[in-house]
Order: structure tokens, then C-alpha cells, then sequence
């Protein structure tokens, strides 16, 4: 997966709309690529998108796929798209249980 290579790359140097481009590309081919979902979940975590992030990474779970880089992401953006603070802290105590 060369869009993906290029992406990652990209995401390195913070190039994060170009890295966005490739990865929306790449996702339309491989909807199923859980790494695809994670760097473009990572990508919109870092534009302030963790809803969109946590509509990436969910089928992953969903799927049974567990890794430690996809749950680590997973309980970023749910924390990000906390309505309040006493829910986020909710969120870190559950992430951590």
C-alpha cells in the first residue's frame, strides 16, 4: 500500500492535510485496513475531528482487532469528544479499569 507508506511519512512531518488526502484515497480502496482507519484516525485527532476518529476505529473494535495502538487512539478521541471535563475524567478512569 504505497498511499499508506507516503502517508505515514507524511504524518512524520506533520504534513497533515497532504497525509488526509492520501488516507481518504487509500480507505475508498480498503475500507477494511484497520492500519488505513488508525493513521487516518490519528490524522483527525490532530484537526480536532475525534468524532470522525472514533467512527475510524470502531468497526476495528467491532471486528475484534485489538491492539494497543488502536484502543490507545480510541480512548484519545473519546476523551477528546468529551462534553466536560468531569466526563473525560469518567472516560481516563474507565480507559485505565
Amino acid at each position: 500500500m504505497k498511499q499508506l507508506c507516503l502517508a505515514r511519512s507524511l504524518i512524520q512531518q506533520r504534513r497533515w492535510f497532504e497525509a488526509k488526502q492520501h488516507l481518504v484515497a487509500a480507505i475508498g480502496v480498503h475500507p477494511e485496513s484497520a492500519e488505513i482507519r488508525l493513521e487516518l484516525a490519528r490524522v483527525c485527532l490532530a484537526f480536532g475531528e475525534p468524532q470522525q476518529a472514533l467512527q475510524l476505529l470502531q468497526p476495528c473494535l467491532d471486528q475484534g482487532i485489538n491492539s494497543p495502538t488502536i484502543d490507545s487512539y480510541y480512548w484519545k478521541a473519546r476523551v477528546r469528544a468529551a462534553q466536560s471535563s468531569k466526563q473525560a475524567a469518567q472516560l481516563v478512569g474507565e480507559a485505565l479499569s
